[in-house]
């Protein structure tokens, strides 16, 4: 079976004029693009993807495809990468300003992939920043999961780059805004990474609070909670992980 050509097939499915089925032919495209290396292509469907995006009408749609088509330059560290998620951070918040209520969705996976793009490229005090970004706009939307995950990554870069008293001061603001949610949202996050990184290289904490804050690692993870931080930070610590962690 032609499973390649009935994945095309799928993701073609739909009205031809309607932006979504456009821009999911254009992805593919692209992606045939990217598995031949041939850098000129994507930015010429780019373009085009550019373009549906705008004219949709949707500003999610429009800044996602900017994501999307920096996504597919990643490889060629392309001077372009940053200015494209800039556009999409832009779109977004004059999409989010102009109407109060409304949340965008794209910007905190776009703040995750610039944060990761910058790691990539070795430029660590600003995949930190990117990282601290991310947390701060998925706190603003109540998007805890994404906010735990990102000061995972800023941890990583923190803990390697010099950087543990910025992460430290972080810490201290958002903690106790972890600590009031719910048993099982810091189970799934893994919340006991934060919290030994934090105890480990926190010089200003009283014996109450930490006690405290043991106590309900230990009630939700077990005693052996410390020993599983060192494992897994082994495990975010690989750029694959950081780049995941970047859109969760």
């Amino acid at each position: 079976m032609d499973m390649q050509g009935a994945y095309a097939e799928l993701m073609q499915q739909g009205n031809p004029n309607n932006p979504d089925v456009q821009i999911r032919m254009l992805v593919l495209e692209m992606g045939k693009a990217a598995a031949k290396k041939d850098q000129k292509e994507i930015h010429r469907l780019g373009a085009k993807v550019i373009n549906i995006g705008q004219i949709s009408g949707d500003t999610n749609l429009w800044a996602y495809v900017y994501l999307i088509y920096a996504g597919f330059l990643f490889e060629f560290r392309d001077d372009q990468i940053i200015p494209l998620l800039d556009k999409a951070i832009a779109i977004s918040k004059r999409s989010v300003c102009s109407d109060k209520s409304q949340n965008s969705a794209v910007l905190i996976p776009v703040y995750g992939f610039k944060a990761s793009y910058y790691n990539f490229i070795k430029r660590y005090n600003e995949a930190f920043e990117w990282f601290i970004y991310q947390a701060e706009i998925a706190l603003e939307q109540n998007n805890m999961y994404a906010a735990i995950s990102a000061c995972k990554s800023s941890i990583i870069i923190a803990d390697r780059h010099s950087m543990k008293n910025k992460m430290i001061s972080f810490l201290q603001k958002v903690l106790k805004i972890f600590f009031a949610l719910e048993d099982d949202i810091l189970k799934m996050a893994e919340m006991y990474f934060l919290v030994s990184f934090f105890l480990k290289n926190s010089t200003d904490i009283a014996t109450a609070e930490e006690q405290e804050m043991r106590m309900r690692m230990d009630m939700l993870f077990g005693k052996n909670w410390e020993k599983r931080s060192v494992t897994r930070f082994g495990i975010f610590s690989n750029p694959q992980t950081i780049m995941e962690n970047a859109f969760s």
